[in-house]
């Protein structure tokens, strides 16, 4: 998913939860997810790489030992880097300042956001790779719109911070498991596709 689109899909959220759930819950959610899109940074340059190889090699994911590996390992970097800002924080509040503060004794709360949230965003430039641009384009739309209705059912139910954004470590599973199963259905289908209907070749004439 570009930056932009990421920016993007936080404004929108952050419109969200300001109806939903005020202006102090709003902010919070703004300043954690600014902390989990740090988490991003390293998994991107990984996704231009990983984009990169599945276009010269579209096989490198035929087997789901290799697909959870790299989803674990991305997992696992995703909540280091948050339990690493979290753990900073938890001793410095104020070590990336004052408004940051606020939201400090939260962080590792959501300690399992980034990964999920970081696996969508590397299962949507899967589907880049393999120039599936029109269902991951509806792949993105399903989880964002998914999203939205998660996060209005969140804050009506669970008005208190810490329950609600505990609770965002289970809408953002939602959305992986939603990702997920969408994603590698279409590269398998593909894969499966071109077995069943493989491209036929002219054979070439005598003297060619």
């Amino acid at each position: 998913m570009p930056k932009s689109s990421s920016i993007s899909s936080l404004r929108l959220d952050k419109l969200l939860v300001l109806s939903f759930g005020g202006p102090h819950t709003a902010g919070i959610y703004a300043i954690l997810m600014r902390l989990i899109d740090l988490t991003a940074l390293p998994i991107r340059s990984f996704n231009t790489m990983i984009v990169q190889k599945l276009m010269k090699t579209p096989g490198l994911l035929s087997t789901w030992r290799i697909r959870w590996g790299l989803e674990a390992g991305i997992a696992a970097v995703s909540i280091a880097g948050l339990g690493f800002l979290g753990g900073v924080l938890h001793f410095f509040p104020r070590a990336l300042g004052g408004n940051v503060a606020d939201a400090a004794p939260f962080v590792l709360i959501a300690l399992l956001v980034p990964a999920f949230r970081n696996l969508v965003e590397y299962e949507s430039e899967l589907l880049y790779a393999r120039g599936r641009t029109a269902t991951r384009a509806m792949v993105l739309a399903l989880v964002g719109l998914i999203k939205a209705g998660l996060l209005i059912a969140l804050l009506r139910h669970f008005p208190d911070d810490t329950a609600w954004i505990a609770g965002l470590n289970g809408v953002f599973l939602v959305l992986w498991m939603i990702s997920a199963a969408a994603s590698y259905t279409t590269l398998d289908w593909d894969v499966l596709s071109k077995r069943r209907f493989p491209k036929f070749s002219t054979a070439p004439q005598p003297g060619e």
